[in-house]
């Protein structure tokens, strides 16, 4: 997947792993789309640490294609929809005190 051709081409190099992201995550400043294009090759998974828009991190995990759980934690207050498929909820994040929903986006209580 890189590019090898001097000189270096960076978007070349950073344009794949950026859209292997977007197929897993899509950020706006106000909504998180959740495994919007999960290849079905890649049926059992997970992300971590991904940054999106407003300023959050995202962990995902997906088995037999599916979201398993999502976990959202900032460093600052974050407020933003998340929609996994036909589901869509608002999330209100506070810094040091990380969120974490299950494959219907309930929260899962820690």
């Amino acid at each position: 997947m890189f590019d090898l051709c001097p000189p270096f081409q960076i978007e070349g190099n950073l344009g794949g792993s950026a859209a292997i992201t977007e197929m897993l995550v899509q950020s706006t400043c106000d909504e998180i789309r959740v495994l919007p294009a999960l290849p079905r090759q890649w049926s059992s998974g997970s992300l971590k640490g991904v940054r999106v828009r407003g300023g959050a991190k995202l962990d995902i995990t997906w088995n037999e294609s599916s979201l398993t759980e999502l976990r959202l934690h900032a460093g600052h207050s974050v407020k933003c929809r998340i929609t996994y498929g036909d589901l869509s909820t608002e999330a209100q994040i506070r810094p040091g005190k990380p969120i974490v929903l299950d494959d219907t986006l309930r929260k899962i209580v820690q």
